[in-house]
């Protein structure tokens, strides 16, 4: 979750999911509608369900990155959809880091599924290698909050 610099001057930064209902959101709507922003702290399971309000709704992760880059609230998506170089540059900030922020009730991730074997073979070692190396551990996408 983040937002501009010029909209946080304008209305402050929030300091829990619940000082967002105080904000303009950007909003999600796809298929399945409006999307429920879901907030986790660690030692929590129990997520804070938040129903975000905004001026702008759209089905287009481009459009709504691009208006929170224009000051026009505040937006949640996956880390991997943002450019990290707009986070380095300060063009977009962090919120709320001690919360783990989603639009899904449930965690998820990514996962390989092979057939359990004590022998793998060379093929499924080597991509599974290849896919740990490239994404690291946490995701390479996960560490805006190091820039």
């Amino acid at each position: 979750m983040c937002a501009s610099p010029e909209y946080l001057e304008r209305y402050g930064i929030p300091d829990s999911p619940e000082d967002l209902k105080k904000h303009l959101c950007l909003v999600y709507k796809g298929l399945s509608g409006t999307q429920r922003w879901y907030f986790r702290q660690e030692h929590n399971d129990k997520p804070i369900i938040l129903e975000p309000q905004g001026t702008l709704r759209s089905n287009n992760a481009e459009v709504l990155v691009a208006a929170a880059l224009e000051g026009r609230g505040i937006v949640l998506f996956p880390t991997w959809i943002f450019d990290h170089d707009r986070f380095k540059n300060r063009k977009l900030i962090p919120l709320l880091p001690e919360w783990t922020g989603t639009v899904d009730p449930h965690s998820i991730g990514i996962h390989l599924v092979s057939p359990e074997n004590r022998i793998r073979s060379q093929k499924v070692r080597t991509v599974l290698d290849f896919i740990l190396k490239e994404i690291g551990t946490p995701p390479y996408w996960d560490n805006i909050l190091e820039f």
